[in-house]
């Protein structure tokens, strides 16, 4: 008897959980629709991507370049600025 009851307890969590998976995808299809479209945009802007960078190439030197050139004139200059401090601390008046 109790098998009877297993048996049948555990067809009902199989019913129940087919159904609530079943409304949860057709709850859920629109936001698929939207997701899928957001990925399509993503794909063809990413396809886009070598013509912005031939595109900036073109208008001028590559940015990273330009940073780390920034960079390295900091650099120097604050190197500069602690070597002049040094000889006028070191000065005797």
């Amino acid at each position: 008897m109790e098998w009877i009851f297993a048996g049948a307890l555990a067809l009902v969590f199989l019913l129940f959980s087919a159904v609530f998976l079943f409304t949860k995808l057709i709850r859920l299809g629109k936001p698929a629709k939207t997701l899928a479209l957001q990925l399509e945009k993503l794909a063809e802007a990413n396809a886009k991507v070598p013509e912005i960078t031939k595109a900036i190439s073109a208008l001028g030197e590559d940015p990273a370049v330009h940073i780390a050139k920034r960079q390295r004139f900091l650099r120097e200059a604050r190197a500069r600025k602690r070597a002049r401090e040094r000889r006028l601390r070191d000065r005797d008046f």
